[in-house]
């Protein structure tokens, strides 16, 4: 695994150490991090009462986020809708259905083909007028906010994992990691765009300020 958003609570391992099995890598925190993105996303719009989550159903993590989703909507007191994407061809139409639902602000799940499409899904949002947040590299292709592990390192990292296994080791006996570093970004001239002032909290808690 290079990236998994998390490999216990979706079955792949049972343990992070002494695996037993054939599965090592990387995994992270799927749900935690949804819901930090949602606190952030209510820290910058603290009038905001809807929000919509799109989500690709076809991911093993995606239970585990709509729960997050539910338990972090309820404390912030904001309803939030669940839309589904499985292609960019899916986008167009979500988009719309997110509008007429009166949505405010747009937070996307942990998923790969969400990833292939991030610069997509911001332009459609920003043609929305409509704030997004989402993964940590999602400002630099026009998302408002991004925050979680930095993919290209875990990426990088998954070397070490596949040098190791051509080597001759097992699986089961190298423990699999999780990311010790997330990273929270900012995109100024999308916030600019959509008339919306960053807190100096915010941008000082920020590891990347696009402006």
């Amino acid at each position: 695994m290079a990236v998994s958003g998390d490999a216990k609570k979706t079955g792949l391992i049972q343990q992070l150490a002494r695996l037993g099995g054939n599965v090592t890598g990387e995994t992270f925190f799927a749900s935690e991090q949804t819901s930090k993105r949602l606190e952030l996303v209510k820290e910058v719009i603290p009038s905001l009462d809807r929000v919509a989550f799109i989500m690709n159903p076809g991911n093993s993590s995606a239970r585990l986020e709509l729960e997050a989703m539910e338990s972090a909507s309820r404390s912030l007191k904001i309803e939030f809708r669940t839309f589904e994407v499985q292609s960019a061809a899916d986008f167009n139409d979500a988009f719309a259905l997110i509008v007429k639902a009166g949505c405010r602000a747009v937070e996307t799940a942990q998923d790969g083909m969400l990833v292939a499409n991030a610069s997509i899904i911001a332009a459609a949002a920003l043609n929305s007028r409509l704030p997004t947040v989402g993964e940590a590299f999602f400002p630099s292709v026009g998302g408002l906010l991004g925050f979680g592990p930095n993919l290209s390192e875990m990426f990088r990292r998954a070397a070490y994992f596949v040098d190791r296994l051509l080597k001759g080791d097992k699986a089961s006996d190298l423990p699999v990691e999780r990311p010790t570093k997330f990273e929270l970004a900012v995109n100024l001239r999308t916030a600019k765009t959509l008339g919306r002032t960053m807190s100096a909290a915010v941008l000082a808690r920020a590891e990347e300020v696009i402006e």
